[in-house]
């Protein structure tokens, strides 16, 4: 369509258009722009690239001004099958065990469970890890990689997590 593709870049587009415009002495600069703003467009790219009739179709309404003669030639012409989009059923990933944020290894055996952890706070939030894990941790970064903030290390002795969730 007036040497414009899919594969065009925006750039290569728009050098394209102004060429055009140069070619027909500015006499077709209405119709002209009315095809740029086609090829400009995403669902019309989609369109040409993927041959969808239901893209195609998509076009047809939501495009202002859409080219219905070449969209309406297109559906005729597809022999490419409509795109269906499934859904993927998520299951969650129960994690039985709470682990260190730090080394990913068991920290305890569930979250009622009388052990000694380390707490560490910041902006982003609070983490559980072994009390060793947080010291060798801390002694490298003191600041959170996420919200450059310094990192709070609280040792907690003889206490289960959830208690530590429902106080801090």
């Amino acid at each position: 369509m007036l040497g414009y593709n899919a594969k065009m870049s925006s750039e290569e587009r728009i050098k394209h258009h102004e060429n055009l415009k140069k070619q027909y002495d500015n006499k077709l600069n209405t119709e002209l722009d009315y095809a740029y703003r086609w090829v400009t467009n995403g669902n019309f790219l989609d369109a040409l690239e993927t041959q969808a009739p239901n893209q195609i179709d998509y076009c047809k309404h939501s495009m202002e001004n859409p080219p219905l003669q070449l969209l309406q030639k297109m559906s005729n012409e597809t022999k490419v099958a409509a795109i269906t989009l499934t859904r993927k059923k998520c299951e969650a990933d129960i994690q039985r065990n709470p682990t260190c944020y730090l080394c990913g290894k068991t920290l305890a055996n569930s979250i009622v469970e009388i052990i000694d952890f380390a707490l560490l706070k910041c902006n982003c939030g609070q983490q559980y890890a072994h009390i060793e894990c947080a010291d060798n941790h801390i002694s490298t970064t003191s600041q959170c990689g996420i919200c450059k903030r310094y990192i709070v290390l609280n040792n907690i002795k003889h206490s289960n997590l959830q208690q530590t969730l429902l106080r801090f």
